[in-house]
């Protein structure tokens, strides 16, 4: 179960072994037993420059 505002994650098609049984976003647990406690407007947008794919070091 994701949680988040965009069209795109870059977990999808992942396939793991195991199961999260707690997520934990600055110090305070946000999800757990398969249940998203967080609050509303708790997180926060990082913005981040663009990345030039084609001139990585």
């Amino acid at each position: 179960m994701l949680h988040e505002n965009v069209d795109y994650t870059p977990y999808e098609g992942f396939e793991l072994q195991g199961y999260p049984i707690m997520t934990i976003s600055r110090g305070k647990i946000i999800a757990k037993d398969n249940k998203f406690i967080g609050e509303k407007g708790y997180g926060q947008f990082l913005k981040r420059k663009k990345i030039d794919f084609f001139n990585v070091k």
